[in-house]
């Protein structure tokens, strides 16, 4: 069985490469949510990668913790760049 899988970069992303990510799971009423350091196009070319070869989607969050979606479970997916927050009273 092979596994479609997403590791951490040892290089630090900037902030606009990275992805929210959000899974439907059948079978489960709540979505699972991920922040990432993969951008947008990686997490959805992983996501097709794993539909269309029925291998479980593995990615890591930015934190190193590892989650594995079984493909034939995923409902959707969302992908969303991750929003940069800001500390302060300042205006852009």
């Amino acid at each position: 069985m092979s596994m479609t899988t997403a590791k951490k970069s040892s290089v630090s992303a900037s902030s606009n490469d990275r992805a929210e990510i959000r899974i439907g799971v059948s079978d489960n009423a709540r979505e699972l949510t991920i922040e990432s350091t993969l951008s947008a196009g990686e997490v959805e070319a992983l996501v097709a990668k794993s539909a269309s070869s029925d291998a479980p989607l593995v990615l890591q969050d930015e934190k190193g913790r590892t989650v594995i979606v079984p493909a034939n479970k995923i409902s959707y997916v969302e992908i969303s760049p991750r929003a940069i927050r800001k500390v302060g009273f300042g205006t852009d």
